[in-house]
C-alpha cells in the first residue's frame, strides 16, 4: 500500500537498477558505429588521447570558471552594460551618422535622411538586446541555481562566450554588407603542445549560438509526476512508467535536453548532476555489465574493462554531443541520450515505489528480488502485447 499524500520520499539513486535497452543496442542509434570500426583500430592510443584532452579541458575549465563568476557578477552590478571598446564603436558610428546626417540635410536629401534614421534606430535596437543577451548569460541574481549559462557550455564555446561576456574584445566592427556587428576577440588554442593566440570574429548572432541556458522546468516536471507516482496504491508498469516520461518529462530540444544532463538537479537529486549520479558504485557496475563490445572498445585502453578514467570519458560522451564519439552528429547524440535519461527516470521512479512498498515485493514469488520482480512484470507486458 502506498504512503498518503504529503509525506516525503527518499528517492532511490540507483538509476541502472532494472537498465538494459539503452544500453545494449546502439545500432538503431544514427550515426554511432559510422566510423567507428577505423576509432577502434585505434585503441589505445585513441583512448589516452581522448582523456588527455578531457583533462586539458577540465584544468582549462577551471579557470575559465573563475572568469565566468566574475562575469557573471559584473554584469549582475552593471546591468548588461557595455565595454569601452562598444563605447569606442558606438562614438565612431555616431560620427559618420551624424556627419551623413549633415550632408543629406544640407542637399534635402530625404532617401538618406530615411535610411539614416533606419540605421540609428537598429543601432540602439541592438545596443539594447546587447545588454539582454548580457544579463541573460549571467543569470538573475536573485535565483542563481535557475537562470543563467548551463554547464553543458564548454571548452571553446565557454570561453568565447565568457569573453564576450566580460567584454574584453579586441576590436568591433560594422559589417558594411549586413550592417552587424562583429566583434574581433583573441582566443587561445593547442598547437604543438603549445598554447597560441588567434583572432576569432563573430557576430553576436554567432555567439549567442554558443549559448545554452539552466532548464529547471524538467526537473519541476519530474518532482511532480514521481511523487504522484509514490502515492499510488499499485506501481504503475515500466512500459507505462517509460512512456508517459519520454512524452512528458525528457526535454523536446537537444538544447535543453543538454542542460538537464548537465545541470544539478537531475531526477530528485537538487545538488547533483547526472554524471554525479553515474559516478555511485550502483549504478557504475551496472553500466559497466550493460555497454555493448564496439562500445567498450572504442573507450577501452586496451585492457578489456573501463578504468575510471575511461568510464569518466564514457560519461562526457554521454552528456556531451561535442564528444568526438558523435562525430559532430546532434542528432546522433541526441538519439542517445534521450532514452538512456527516460530510462534513468524510470527506475529512480520504479526503484523507489519498490524500497517504499516492501511488502509489494514481499507478496510476489520473488524473494524480495527488485531484479526478478522487473523481469516477471516486462514479461507480463510482453504478453499482453501479443494477445
Amino acid at each position: 500500500m502506498a504512503k498518503k499524500q504529503g509525506v516525503s520520499y527518499s528517492p532511490n539513486t540507483a538509476l541502472m537498477q532494472g537498465a538494459g535497452t539503452a544500453y545494449k543496442n546502439w545500432d538503431n542509434v544514427p550515426g554511432v558505429y559510422a566510423g567507428l570500426d577505423k576509432g577502434v583500430e585505434g585503441g589505445m592510443d585513441l583512448a589516452k588521447d581522448q582523456m588527455a584532452e578531457l583533462e586539458k579541458q577540465e584544468l582549462k575549465e577551471q579557470g575559465i570558471t573563475n572568469r565566468v563568476d566574475a562575469m557573471k557578477q559584473k554584469i549582475q552590478q552593471e546591468g548588461g552594460s557595455l565595454s569601452e571598446v562598444d563605447y569606442s564603436h558606438a562614438t565612431k558610428f555616431m560620427e559618420g551618422l551624424g556627419a551623413r546626417y549633415e550632408e543629406a540635410s544640407k542637399n534635402k536629401d530625404n532617401e538618406e535622411l530615411a535610411k539614416i534614421t533606419t540605421e540609428y534606430n537598429g543601432y540602439l535596437s541592438n545596443i539594447n538586446t546587447q545588454k539582454q543577451n548580457r544579463i541573460n548569460i549571467g543569470g538573475d541574481p536573485e535565483d542563481p541555481d535557475n537562470t543563467g549559462l548551463s554547464k553543458s557550455v564548454k571548452g571553446r564555446d565557454l570561453d568565447i562566450l565568457t569573453t564576450w561576456g566580460e567584454g574584453k574584445y579586441k576590436e568591433v566592427y560594422t559589417n558594411e554588407d549586413t550592417k552587424e556587428k562583429v566583434y574581433v576577440m583573441e582566443m587561445p588554442y593547442l598547437a604543438f603542445g603549445q598554447t597560441l593566440y588567434e583572432d576569432v570574429e563573430m557576430t553576436e548572432k554567432e555567439i549567442m549560438g554558443l549559448a545554452n541556458y539552466k532548464s529547471p522546468e524538467t526537473s519541476i516536471k519530474f518532482s511532480k509526476f514521481f511523487n504522484t507516482e509514490m502515492n499510488r496504491k499499485e506501481l504503475t508498469s515500466n512500459e507505462r512508467l517509460k512512456g508517459n516520461i519520454e512524452r512528458n518529462i525528457v526535454p523536446d530540444s537537444p538544447q535543453a535536453l543538454n542542460a538537464y544532463l548537465n545541470d544539478e538537479g537531475f531526477g530528485m537529486e537538487k545538488s547533483k548532476t547526472f554524471t554525479q549520479l553515474m559516478q555511485l558504485e550502483e549504478n557504475k557496475s551496472t553500466v559497466l555489465g550493460l555497454i555493448d563490445e564496439k562500445t567498450k572498445d572504442y573507450f577501452d585502453g586496451n585492457d578489456n574493462k573501463l578504468d575510471a578514467a575511461e568510464y569518466k570519458n564514457f560519461l562526457n560522451a554521454i552528456t556531451s554531443p561535442s564528444h568526438p564519439f558523435w562525430q559532430g552528429n546532434m542528432k546522433a547524440w541526441d538519439s542517445f541520450a534521450r532514452p538512456i535519461t527516460a530510462e534513468a527516470l524510470t527506475n529512480i521512479t520504479r526503484n523507489t515505489w519498490l524500497a517504499e512498498n516492501p511488502q509489494e515485493i514481499e507478496e510476489n514469488d520473488g524473494g524480495g528480488d527488485i531484479m526478478k520482480i522487473m523481469e516477471e512484470n516486462n514479461s507480463e507486458e510482453s504478453t499482453e502485447e501479443k494477445s
